[in-house]
């Protein structure tokens, strides 16, 4: 599953502002599992 893929099933409604916050927890998220390696 890509990352477009899974930031569609977190936001779930189509605004942009959303889809925006949305993509910066993934990008925080993805900082978290790097560190955990």
């Amino acid at each position: 599953m890509g990352l477009e893929d899974e930031r569609k099933m977190l936001t779930g409604s189509g605004d942009p502002k959303e889809e925006e916050e949305e993509e910066e927890e993934l990008v925080v998220a993805h900082k978290l599992f790097n560190s955990l390696k």
